[in-house]
């Protein structure tokens, strides 16, 4: 079972302690970050039982899961946060599957709900960058928005093998979990 600080909050009922600083570098390379993504996915499918009204004790019994409706509801965002990847890839084949019988160029801005969240801040920046006549918000919003688009070609480039690096370590979790 891997170490999973939720479960070790919710049920455990460890405690924060606040003057302790941990310190974790972000890694050094995209394999070393590939297996920090796998190892944690695989910690939230293993608690994913813990989502069930009855879970097991000390002894393996079943008993009411003592566990609170929110951090319940943490557990499953954190599995919808490791669907994300598979979603989005299959959203995005389904619409190329589309585009390529449809004979309407209209249906094809499913992409662009990628791009959509960076233009929209670039035009309320330059909006209030007008508004208060600043020239360095109009700056920090066009860097801003080239960077944002960068993340989301890095992220297109990066959708299949992340997909697969997502469901590998669903499988795996819930693989051994049995």
């Amino acid at each position: 079972m891997l170490s999973h600080d939720l479960i070790e909050g919710a049920y455990a009922r460890a405690g924060l302690a606040s003057d302790i600083e941990v310190i974790e570098d972000y890694p050094s390379h995209y394999s070393a970050f590939n297996r920090r993504k796998h190892r944690w996915l695989r910690g939230d499918w293993q608690i994913a039982e813990w989502l069930r009204s009855r879970v097991p004790d000390e002894s393996e019994a079943r008993v009411a899961n003592p566990i609170s409706l929110v951090s319940r509801w943490k557990i499953l965002d954190n599995l919808r946060r490791s669907l994300v990847e598979p979603a989005t890839l299959l959203l995005l084949l389904s619409a190329g599957w589309r585009l390529a019988k449809v004979r309407y160029a209209g249906r094809w801005p499913r992409f662009l709900i990628l791009v959509i969240p960076s233009w929209f801040e670039l035009a309320f920046a330059l909006v209030r960058a007008i508004a208060e006549r600043k020239m360095p918000i109009a700056r920090e919003a066009a860097t801003a928005f080239c960077a944002a688009n960068f993340y989301v070609l890095l992220t297109l480039i990066f959708l299949a093998h992340q997909t697969l690096l997502s469901l590998d370590a669903v499988a795996r979790a819930l693989v051994r979990a049995t």
